[in-house]
């Protein structure tokens, strides 16, 4: 092992990286992560606005199960709860991979990933979907009620 004045090299690396992770901590919300100086948090950011909403879901699904702790599956999952795509139901149940009710379409995202196709029906409850993952023979049923933004799943079929 490489020595540096005496001390073994990977402890001044982890010395080292312990400073830089106290000059720059991860943000605590969205709107930290938005005003950063960091250049991966402005590069995530970037990345974000120039999406459609479930690709972001997906991509946190994929980051939160794999990357639990990394910046950028902090900032994806803040971005979410501040635009109010995912609930609790998703936070718990998303980085174990399974698909819960009462979890949001982005959380069903998240999950399974996109759908082969989508059936609506809209009535005077709500928008009824039917997410269909032909691949995987599972169909997803949703509900968004009048007002709200996304949609809850109801129940589903494999």
């Amino acid at each position: 092992m490489a020595r540096l004045s005496g001390v073994p090299m990977l402890a001044c690396v982890l010395v080292m990286s312990a400073a830089q992770a106290a000059e720059d901590p991860v943000p605590r919300d969205w709107m930290e992560f938005k005003v950063s100086r960091n250049p991966r948090d402005r590069k995530m950011v970037a990345w974000m606005e120039h999406q459609e909403w479930w690709e972001i879901c997906m991509r946190w699904g994929k980051e939160v199960r794999s990357k639990p702790q990394e910046r950028e599956t902090a900032a994806l999952r803040e971005h979410l709860v501040v635009t109010q795509m995912i609930n609790g139901r998703d936070m718990l149940d998303v980085p174990l991979g399974s698909l819960k009710l009462g979890m949001t379409e982005c959380g069903m995202y998240a999950v399974l990933g996109k759908p082969t196709r989508v059936n609506r029906s809209q009535y005077a409850s709500g928008m009824h979907k039917q997410y269909i993952y032909e691949n995987q023979g599972t169909y997803v049923y949703t509900l968004t009620a009048p007002g709200s933004a996304v949609g809850v799943i109801t129940s589903w079929q494999d």
